[in-house]
């Protein structure tokens, strides 16, 4: 079973993997920007107080080497593998020797083969990182988040449920992620057929998408 999800909690792939991990109940870690800042400013009650992650350097290069430091193995989801933050993600995973599966968000891998390489790689903590929402491109953050739910019940996670009042983050964090939810709709494990009526918990996959659609 995978342990961690890491990453530095910028839009689209990247919140997408905190949401997953939340959805199955894995624990989160990463270096994040100054001031835990993402693509629409400043996230520091959901990074920080929620998500676990640490401030890193102003240098996107220094976070992103110790983001995959910290880890066994990288995903990386993509629309586009051309764009410039992809390429050097590349190299610096190819320089780090890291064990990289590179998915693109239009045509998902089948659970068989996700589940074959967590297994082959041994891997604990897993870096998920990939393009970031964009106004010409609002479907990565959902597109990421169904991909990263196949992953996290390939490596044998179950969906928590809203019923589930245990919380692995203190207290006061439920209310500062309120203040970063959005009404919208998208469908939740717990939501599908054979689970009449359960809601998502604290994270949909909707609620930060809307949210995170900002230009880099």
């Amino acid at each position: 079973m995978i342990e961690q999800l890491i990453n530095s909690g910028q839009s689209g792939v990247e919140l997408a993997a905190l949401h997953a991990a939340e959805t199955y109940r894995i624990a989160t870690a990463g270096t994040a920007a100054p001031g835990w800042t993402n693509d629409h400013g400043d996230a520091a009650p959901l990074l920080r107080e929620w998500f676990a992650l640490q401030e890193g350097p102003a240098s996107l290069v220094a976070r992103l080497q110790a983001n995959i430091a910290a880890t066994d193995a990288a995903l990386l989801c993509c629309l586009d593998f051309t764009h410039p933050l992809t390429l050097q993600t590349l190299r610096i995973l190819e320089a780090a020797q890291t064990p990289l599966l590179p998915i693109r968000l239009t045509n998902p891998p089948e659970s068989g083969h996700l589940q074959a390489w967590l297994i082959a790689h041994r891997i604990r903590r897993l870096h998920v990182t990939g393009n970031r929402e964009r106004l010409a491109s609002p479907s990565v953050f959902s597109l990421a988040t169904q991909i990263l739910w196949r992953l996290c019940a390939a490596a044998g996670h179950a969906p928590q449920r809203s019923t589930d009042t245990r919380s692995r983050g203190p207290a006061r964090a439920g209310t500062a992620l309120s203040a970063c939810r959005l009404t919208g709709g998208s469908e939740h494990p717990g939501d599908r057929p054979g689970n009449p009526g359960l809601k998502s918990g604290l994270l949909r996959g909707s609620d930060l998408a809307k949210a995170d659609i900002a230009a880099q």
